[in-house]
């Protein structure tokens, strides 16, 4: 991807024109962003509705599409959104995805067999380890800020 946004960044339009512009210059006549579930716009853009999902945060929709348009405005190349569902997203697998998912099933068969309730599986160094479900979601993981603006320095 030429840009990809997440949640946790409010993301720069002219920024992103900008670097759409650039390419076209260059004659790149193509370009990817990649938007994150959640990403925040200003108010004057973002499609809100009343709807909260389970962790009482309102749902936002339309990010992308409305993303496309705004490029399209501010650069005046044809712009289209996609939104992919899980088969595009997950691609195929790889040799470790399918061992990782492996030891995760053997983990969590031995959790059941040893009585280990309310926990979950997960990976912690090279180590397959039970974590109290509780644990795992007492708080919301985010990106820092620091490194996405290190990855930032790709876009383009």
């Amino acid at each position: 991807a030429n840009v990809t946004l997440i949640p946790e960044v409010e993301p720069d339009l002219d920024q992103i024109a900008d670097i759409f512009k650039k390419r076209a210059e260059k004659g790149e006549k193509w370009g990817l962003v990649a938007v994150s579930e959640g990403v925040p716009l200003s108010e004057e853009f973002m499609t809100q509705n009343a709807e909260t999902d389970e962790f009482g945060h309102v749902r936002l929709g339309g990010v992308a599409e409305t993303l496309a348009g705004e490029i399209e405005e501010r650069t005046g190349i044809e712009t289209r959104h996609v939104v992919l569902g899980h088969l595009q997203r997950g691609g195929i697998p790889t040799a470790f995805d399918r061992i990782l998912s492996t030891r995760y099933g053997l983990r969590a068969a031995e959790a059941v067999k040893n009585g280990e309730w309310g926990k979950m599986v997960a990976l912690r160094g090279i180590d397959i380890v039970t974590v109290d479900v509780s644990e795992a979601t007492e708080e919301t993981k985010t990106v820092p800020g620091d490194f996405y603006k290190v990855v930032e320095t790709f876009f383009g």
